[in-house]
């Protein structure tokens, strides 16, 4: 049985990523600002944003989404080489 792409699927999970999301930085920019991650804390370096979770959340659910519809269809790299891998053996050393 083979499983079509769903872009249908992938979206709802990007946008069930994203509201969260919305909600946290809705919570926070009304409690004190938006918060911003420098590097080893000292403010003289540049930080990350808290607001790019925006972005990067939906993406890696859209992603996660996509990855896991290849692995049920056996689409990814490593179904489709059928050949095995090559067992290794361990020689002692003791003898």
């Amino acid at each position: 049985m083979t499983f079509p792409p769903n872009w249908r699927l992938r979206l709802r999970f990007a946008a069930l990523a994203l509201l969260p999301e919305v909600a946290h930085l809705s919570w926070a920019a009304q409690h004190g600002g938006i918060r911003v991650h420098h590097f080893m804390n000292r403010p003289d370096l540049p930080g990350l944003h808290n607001a790019w979770g925006l972005m990067v959340l939906p993406l890696l659910a859209f992603w996660a989404t996509t990855r896991v519809q290849q692995r049920r269809c056996g689409k990814t790299r490593l179904a489709s080489n059928k050949a095995p891998l090559p067992q290794k053996r361990f020689e002692s050393s003791a003898e």
